[in-house]
Protein backbone atom coordinates (compact mmCIF):
# COMPACT_ATOMS: atom_id res chain seq x y z
CA UNK A 1 0.00 0.00 0.00
CA UNK A 2 1.46 3.47 -0.87
CA UNK A 3 0.10 7.25 -0.36
CA UNK A 4 0.60 9.85 -2.70
CA UNK A 5 -0.39 13.56 -2.79
CA UNK A 6 -1.66 15.10 -5.64
CA UNK A 7 -3.06 19.05 -5.13
CA UNK A 8 -3.47 18.22 -1.35
CA UNK A 9 -5.95 15.24 -2.20
CA UNK A 10 -4.56 11.17 -1.42
CA UNK A 11 -4.12 8.37 -3.89
CA UNK A 12 -3.80 5.55 -1.45
CA UNK A 13 -2.84 2.17 -3.55
CA UNK A 14 -3.67 -0.78 -2.93
CA UNK A 15 -2.74 -3.97 -4.34
CA UNK A 16 -5.27 -6.70 -4.69
CA UNK A 17 -3.62 -8.93 -7.98
CA UNK A 18 -3.16 -12.19 -5.67
CA UNK A 19 -6.77 -12.20 -4.90
CA UNK A 20 -8.14 -14.61 -7.89
CA UNK A 21 -11.10 -15.57 -6.41
CA UNK A 22 -12.25 -13.29 -3.39
CA UNK A 23 -11.64 -9.35 -2.89
CA UNK A 24 -11.17 -8.77 0.51
CA UNK A 25 -14.26 -6.24 0.67
CA UNK A 26 -13.95 -5.46 3.88
CA UNK A 27 -10.30 -4.31 3.07
CA UNK A 28 -11.34 -2.07 0.64
CA UNK A 29 -14.27 -1.01 2.89
CA UNK A 30 -11.73 -0.21 5.46
CA UNK A 31 -9.82 2.22 3.23
CA UNK A 32 -12.48 4.18 1.88
CA UNK A 33 -14.02 4.99 5.11
CA UNK A 34 -10.54 6.40 5.58
CA UNK A 35 -10.72 8.83 2.71
CA UNK A 36 -11.37 12.20 2.41
CA UNK A 37 -13.88 13.70 0.09
CA UNK A 38 -11.25 14.64 -2.74
CA UNK A 39 -8.94 11.33 -1.88
CA UNK A 40 -9.29 8.05 -4.01
CA UNK A 41 -7.96 4.66 -3.78
CA UNK A 42 -6.27 2.73 -6.54
CA UNK A 43 -6.61 -0.86 -6.68
CA UNK A 44 -4.54 -3.43 -8.52
CA UNK A 45 -6.83 -6.44 -9.16
CA UNK A 46 -6.36 -9.49 -11.49
CA UNK A 47 -7.75 -8.81 -15.30
CA UNK A 48 -10.23 -11.47 -14.77
CA UNK A 49 -12.52 -9.39 -12.54
CA UNK A 50 -14.27 -7.39 -14.97
CA UNK A 51 -15.53 -3.55 -14.45
CA UNK A 52 -18.97 -5.10 -14.45
CA UNK A 53 -17.93 -7.45 -11.48
CA UNK A 54 -16.20 -4.71 -9.70
CA UNK A 55 -18.77 -2.50 -9.90
CA UNK A 56 -21.34 -5.21 -8.26
CA UNK A 57 -19.05 -6.18 -5.39
CA UNK A 58 -17.83 -2.46 -4.67
CA UNK A 59 -21.37 -0.84 -4.89
CA UNK A 60 -22.80 -1.78 -1.44
CA UNK A 61 -19.60 -0.07 -0.44
CA UNK A 62 -20.95 3.23 -1.42
CA UNK A 63 -17.86 3.21 -3.81
CA UNK A 64 -17.68 4.99 -7.33
CA UNK A 65 -15.43 3.50 -9.93
CA UNK A 66 -14.20 7.13 -11.24
CA UNK A 67 -11.42 4.93 -13.83
CA UNK A 68 -10.70 1.62 -15.08
CA UNK A 69 -9.07 1.26 -18.35
CA UNK A 70 -8.90 -2.24 -20.36
CA UNK A 71 -6.12 -4.24 -20.92
CA UNK A 72 -4.10 -3.41 -18.51
CA UNK A 73 -2.18 -6.23 -16.44
CA UNK A 74 -2.99 -6.22 -13.49
CA UNK A 75 -6.53 -4.21 -13.93
CA UNK A 76 -5.95 -1.12 -12.18
CA UNK A 77 -9.17 0.85 -11.14
CA UNK A 78 -9.66 4.30 -9.04
CA UNK A 79 -12.01 4.51 -7.13
CA UNK A 80 -13.92 7.51 -4.50
CA UNK A 81 -16.10 7.44 -1.94
CA UNK A 82 -19.75 7.61 -2.26
CA UNK A 83 -22.91 7.96 -0.50
CA UNK A 84 -22.99 5.46 2.10
CA UNK A 85 -24.99 2.71 1.07
CA UNK A 86 -28.17 2.02 3.19
CA UNK A 87 -27.99 -1.82 2.58
CA UNK A 88 -25.02 -2.19 4.86
CA UNK A 89 -26.31 -2.56 8.54
CA UNK A 90 -23.95 -2.66 11.14
CA UNK A 91 -23.25 -5.08 14.34
CA UNK A 92 -20.96 -4.22 17.25
CA UNK A 93 -20.15 -7.00 19.09
CA UNK A 94 -17.50 -6.29 20.94
CA UNK A 95 -16.90 -7.06 24.64
CA UNK A 96 -18.98 -10.17 23.51
CA UNK A 97 -17.75 -13.32 23.68
CA UNK A 98 -18.35 -17.02 21.14
CA UNK A 99 -20.49 -17.81 19.83
CA UNK A 100 -22.57 -14.87 20.65
CA UNK A 101 -21.06 -12.82 17.58
CA UNK A 102 -22.59 -15.48 15.37
CA UNK A 103 -25.74 -16.11 16.65
CA UNK A 104 -26.21 -12.27 16.66
CA UNK A 105 -25.00 -11.68 13.28
CA UNK A 106 -27.34 -15.01 12.51
CA UNK A 107 -30.29 -13.56 13.96
CA UNK A 108 -29.46 -9.82 12.07
CA UNK A 109 -28.95 -11.76 8.76
CA UNK A 110 -32.62 -13.69 8.54
CA UNK A 111 -33.95 -10.36 8.95
CA UNK A 112 -32.55 -9.07 6.20
CA UNK A 113 -33.06 -9.09 1.95
CA UNK A 114 -30.70 -10.84 -0.12
CA UNK A 115 -28.35 -8.57 -1.29
CA UNK A 116 -28.19 -6.91 2.28
CA UNK A 117 -24.43 -6.58 3.47
CA UNK A 118 -24.06 -7.15 7.42
CA UNK A 119 -21.08 -5.32 8.84
CA UNK A 120 -19.72 -7.01 11.98
CA UNK A 121 -17.29 -5.39 14.38
CA UNK A 122 -15.78 -8.50 17.38
CA UNK A 123 -13.46 -8.79 19.83
CA UNK A 124 -13.51 -12.27 20.60
CA UNK A 125 -10.62 -14.46 19.12
CA UNK A 126 -12.41 -17.36 18.59
CA UNK A 127 -14.63 -15.01 16.08
CA UNK A 128 -12.75 -15.42 12.88
CA UNK A 129 -12.31 -18.91 13.20
CA UNK A 130 -16.22 -19.40 13.90
CA UNK A 131 -17.71 -17.01 11.23
CA UNK A 132 -15.64 -19.12 8.38
CA UNK A 133 -16.87 -22.28 9.76
CA UNK A 134 -20.35 -20.82 9.76
CA UNK A 135 -20.59 -19.15 6.12
CA UNK A 136 -18.72 -22.21 4.96
CA UNK A 137 -21.35 -24.65 5.63
CA UNK A 138 -24.27 -21.93 5.48
CA UNK A 139 -26.17 -22.17 2.47
CA UNK A 140 -27.64 -18.32 2.64
CA UNK A 141 -24.30 -16.23 3.93
CA UNK A 142 -21.47 -15.52 2.57
CA UNK A 143 -18.32 -14.14 4.37
CA UNK A 144 -17.15 -11.72 1.71
CA UNK A 145 -14.54 -10.21 3.79
CA UNK A 146 -12.60 -10.26 6.90
CA UNK A 147 -10.00 -7.45 8.42
CA UNK A 148 -8.28 -7.53 11.42
CA UNK A 149 -8.22 -3.30 13.02
CA UNK A 150 -6.14 -3.35 16.32
CA UNK A 151 -7.49 -5.77 18.68
CA UNK A 152 -10.76 -5.93 16.82
CA UNK A 153 -12.45 -8.14 13.88
CA UNK A 154 -14.44 -6.53 11.36
CA UNK A 155 -16.29 -8.76 9.11
CA UNK A 156 -18.51 -8.24 5.89
CA UNK A 157 -21.35 -10.72 5.35
CA UNK A 158 -23.57 -10.66 2.51
CA UNK A 159 -27.27 -12.47 2.34
CA UNK A 160 -27.85 -15.24 -0.71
Amino acid sequence: MMNTTQNEATVVELDLSGFNRRLPVALIQWQLEQLGEEDSLSLAVDPNMTIDKLQTLLAPLGARIMDGPEGENPLRIVLMRGIPSANILELDMRGRRCPAPVIEARRKLRRMAPGERLRMVADCTGAPAEMETWAAHSRDVNLLGRWRQDDTYVFLLGRC
